[in-house]
Parts: structure tokens; sequence; C-alpha cells
């Protein structure tokens, strides 16, 4: 679990959290020690603050507090603070889901607020983009766990070289690719990743659904 050793009394968490609650688990997911979500055992990219804000409301907490464990609701929309780099609060990064699978462009609030921009790989395209070749570098930045993809958690935080052999040049480009493919298999390969990711094609749309029912995705910011 993660202490909570602050609450903005102008977010969403400030009508169910206090400081010196211990963050337990947000709906069927626990929470590691660093922020970062789990289920069964597996790394589940997001941490807790990216996990909000792809999912809608409501959202279920498991919080210690005074030697109890208490479930609280907690209505999730984004919430900014102080961060002036997104036009507004209900502002959300755009993203493309699919296959449980979350990409989104590498641009500065990516770089520098989420679990992505840590990675050494991830901060050098950022500082050294190489524009002859994309508009936008394209990342896979959470897996949302399903049966879809389980193993593809070895390529989170990975560099999108290409899909189904077309290198994309931003992330509405690699939607449609993956929206309009033909092929009997996705294949995505990611910059310095030997073995591409590969994901049967026909069971996307019901792996869709299943996600869509089980996480709620908000559609504010997601690229269809």
């Amino acid at each position: 679990g993660v202490y909570i050793r602050h609450v903005d009394f102008g977010s969403p968490a400030a009508r169910v959290m206090r400081v010196g609650d211990v963050l337990l688990g947000v709906d069927s997911l626990d929470v590691g020690f660093d922020g970062r979500l789990q289920k069964d055992g597996r790394q589940f990219a997001a941490n807790v603050e990216e996990y909000l804000n792809i999912r809608r409301s409501p959202v279920q907490l498991k919080v210690f507090r005074n030697g109890r464990v208490l479930e609280e609701q907690l209505d999730a929309r984004v919430y900014t603070g102080h961060n002036m780099f997104r036009a507004g609060l209900n502002d959300v990064r755009p993203y493309f889901l699919s296959a449980g699978l979350i990409f989104q462009e590498l641009n500065y609030d990516v770089r520098h607020h989420s679990s992505a921009g840590e990675q050494s790989l991830v901060r050098y395209h950022y500082e050294n983009p190489d524009f002859e070749a994309v508009d936008r570098y394209v990342l896979l930045t959470a897996r949302l766990p399903d049966r879809i993809n389980y193993g593809s958690e070895d390529f989170l935080y990975g560099i999108v070289e290409s899909i189904n052999g077309r290198r994309v040049r931003n992330l509405r480009d690699f939607a449609v690719e993956w929206l309009q493919t033909r092929d009997e298999f996705l294949v995505i390969r990611f910059v310095e990743q030997a073995r591409p990711l590969v994901l049967p094609f026909h069971e996307v749309e019901r792996a869709d659904e299943r996600v869509d029912r089980q996480y709620g995705p908000q559609e504010n910011g997601r690229v269809r």
C-alpha cells in the first residue's frame, strides 16, 4: 500500500481520504508500495494517478485507517491541481485503448508527469526527436489486465516502431492502422526490442468489450 502524506483539498480524493491513510487497493487491483497497481501478482503498468485518469466514475478504494480496513467510493475525474501544462482541469492526455493496452504520444506531459517518463529510452527520444521519422513517438503506457494481453508487460513504456510493418507518425495514424487491419495478427514492433508484440486480431473485439465492461474507461481524450 501507499502511505498518504498529503491530500489536496481541491481534489475529489479530499472527500474520502485523510493524511495518514494507507491506500491498499483500487477496484479489484492491489496498490504496491511504489504506487503501481497489481493484479494476481502481475505488474499492472499504471500507477494510481494514471489509472484514475482513464477511469470513469465511480471507483472503489480500499483504505487502511486507524487499524481498520475501509471501503470508500471515489468520484474519479481528472484533477491536475497546479499543473498548468494542460488547458483545463477536465483535459485528459489523448490515448488509444484496445485489447487492454493504452498507447499515448510522447509529449511534455507524458515525459514529466507519467511513469513512462522515468525510462531512459523515453527520455532520450524526447530530448532527441527524429522528426523525419515521426511527428510524435507513440508509447505503450499502460496495461489493463485481460487474457488477451498476458505477457505484454514486457513491452511497457516501449516506443512503437511499426504496426504490421508500417511505420506510424503519430497516435491517430497508429489507431487507424490498428482498427483497419485486415491481417490475422496485429504485429507491433518497438524500438530496441528484438521480438514484437503479437495479438490475434479476431479476438480483439471481444477483449475490448470485456475491458470496457470491467474498467469503464472514460471517453474524454479517447482516440477512436
